[in-house]
């Protein structure tokens, strides 16, 4: 993971039908925010591009006018709430 405020870059390997490559998912730190129950929320959000033909998704289909129904990249958007309730004795 790297960080520059709240922007981040967060790498691993993604898994499509049998098929592992690297990714790289750019990232937003939303905020902290305290809730009600004495916990606290955070929000994130991150998006990578892949294509799916590197992973073997090569079904597609031909559309009225010329041209196929899907594109080659694929974007994956990732939104993620987590709550932290503090420590339990």
């Amino acid at each position: 993971m790297e960080r520059s405020g709240d922007d981040g870059k967060i790498y691993g390997d993604l898994t499509i039908r049998g098929v592992t490559k690297p990714v790289v998912l750019t990232g937003h730190f939303l905020g902290l925010q305290n809730n009600a129950n004495g916990g606290q929320r955070l929000g994130l959000e991150a998006s990578t591009t892949v294509n799916r033909l590197d992973y073997g998704v090569k079904w597609n289909r031909a559309v009225e006018g010329g041209g196929m129904m899907l594109w080659n990249g694929v974007t994956i958007d990732i939104a993620v709430e987590a709550l932290h309730r503090g420590r339990r004795g």
